[in-house]
């Protein structure tokens, strides 16, 4: 009896040693894996910063850009640098500036892993002078099919890192921020209040909130004006629109009503209303209200 349990448990360590030995070698195994991708990908975003930032001149290869950024990236610079008169990005989303000394950049150039895997910051000076900050670019990167790394996203740019709906990111690229606010139109100077506004016959009112843009007018004024024109036309308009400089143009939605306010790009509609900043006041244009 005793030499079979000796025999099991002879067996289990066996066993037991085999298992822990295979183990030791995958874990060693993945750890080599992880080091020579970590390699690979710096060396990656060291070549791509030293072609493209790292001389005096700006590298300007679009066939050479794809060896080293995903599509979804350059088709999103694209889309937020395109449109002179309303541009999103009108900056360099790889050194986060406009402007730089190449020289400065090859000296300063740093790059590091961050804690999640094929995760790393760039680090470097764009132009060495005393005071200035490190600039650090926070990037993700992701093998293609043919195993090489490419720049998926930039972490930490609020329009390339992905990871906002599109319809927050719209909202925040376009700078609709700029213009939430109930703006209240009134044909007395004397009305200096909402409430007084308001309480008056013949209102018109634009709300601009982030998840709805609504123009409207009293709807008293179907009764109390009928024959009037535009008075007794009560309008009720949730909105798309487009922001040009300090200008936001308003186009009656015509599909999905209940959607959040979309981007248009198209010049050939007619805007139920423009509403324009000047000398820090704000005023509207509508053929829906009076002179």
């Amino acid at each position: 009896m005793k030499r079979i349990i000796f025999l099991f448990f002879f067996i289990s360590a066996f066993i037991s040693c085999k298992k822990e030995t295979r183990t030791i070698k995958n874990n060693t195994i993945e750890t080599l894996n992880k080091i020579n991708n970590s390699e690979k990908a710096i060396k990656t975003l060291k070549e791509f910063y030293l072609l493209f930032y790292g001389n005096e001149k700006p590298m300007n290869d679009e066939k050479l850009m794809k060896k080293y950024v995903s599509e979804r990236v350059l088709k999103k610079i694209d889309d937020l640098s395109s449109d002179g008169e309303n541009l999103i990005l009108d900056y360099d989303p790889f050194i986060n500036g406009q402007d730089y000394d190449g020289n400065m950049i090859r000296k300063t150039l740093k790059i590091e892993p961050l804690k999640n895997e094929n995760e790393y910051r760039v680090s470097f000076s764009l132009f060495g002078r005393k005071d200035e900050k490190k600039t650090n670019i926070d990037i993700l990167l992701e093998e293609d099919k043919n195993e090489n790394f490419l720049i998926y996203s930039i972490l930490n740019n609020e329009y390339l890192n992905f990871n906002n709906s599109n319809s927050n990111i719209n909202f925040k690229k376009q700078g609709l921020e700029n213009w939430y606010g109930i703006y209240l139109n009134s044909d007395s100077q004397k009305l200096t209040t909402s409430e007084s506004i308001m309480k008056k016959i013949g209102w018109y009112k634009l709300s601009i909130k982030q998840d709805e843009i609504i123009f409207e007018s009293d709807q008293r004024m179907e009764s109390e004006f009928p024959t009037e024109s535009p008075g007794g036309i009560y309008i009720n308009y949730k909105c798309d629109y487009k922001i040009v400089g300090d200008t936001i143009k308003l186009y009656e939605k015509t599909d999905d009503v209940n959607s959040s306010p979309l981007e248009i790009s198209k010049d050939n509609l007619q805007p139920v209303l423009i509403l324009y900043k000047k000398d820090g006041k704000y005023y509207g244009i509508s053929d829906d209200i009076s002179e």
